[in-house]
């Protein structure tokens, strides 16, 4: 798995993780991708991109409301299959579906 330097919309650079939703939906490929991420980590110390990604995606994990976000698109379901990116702008993060862009909403907790 590779992170992807990209210019954001909002501004700035920030790390993109690629997420493969041809056989997943959101919330298991971001599992999978936390996973091969901390082996790299691991590889490398725990520093780097990848341990970066993976404090991301722990965050991503723990946070983000994915039934509204399978609910939000039919490739976020992992019905249609395709390819999305997870990144961050403004605090929070954001899933790209091609063109498309859903802003995660964060559960809520109490």
């Amino acid at each position: 798995m590779r992170l992807e330097n990209k210019a954001g919309k909002r501004g700035g650079n920030m790390e993109e993780i690629p997420l493969d939703l041809s056989r997943h939906c959101v919330e298991t490929e971001a599992k999978i991708a936390y996973e091969k991420m901390l082996k790299q980590a691991m590889k490398t110390g725990g520093e780097g991109p990848a341990a970066e990604a993976v404090e991301r995606l722990r965050e991503f994990l723990e946070t983000a409301d994915f039934a509204a976000l399978r609910a939000a698109d039919p490739v976020l379901a992992g019905k249609t299959g395709g390819a999305a990116v997870l990144g961050t702008v403004s605090g929070g993060f954001v899933v790209r579906v091609g063109e498309r862009e859903f802003p995660v909403p964060r559960i809520r907790r109490g």
